[in-house]
């Protein structure tokens, strides 16, 4: 799973099998969404965290 931080909003992407699966945007602080998922992921879950730092 990849989440894409771009200014306000966070982009969830998630890869198996080497395709990627369906995109959705969150308006959420980081904090909030990782709480959220934590508790529904199972423990080998990976997520990668990327910043888009364009001006």
């Amino acid at each position: 799973m990849a989440l894409l931080i771009k200014k306000k909003e966070i982009r969830l992407n998630y890869f198996k099998n080497g395709r990627r699966g369906p995109m959705m945007k969150f308006s959420i602080p980081l904090e909030e969404l990782l709480a959220f998922l934590s508790d529904r992921l199972n423990e080998e879950a990976e997520i990668s965290i990327l910043v888009d730092e364009d001006k």
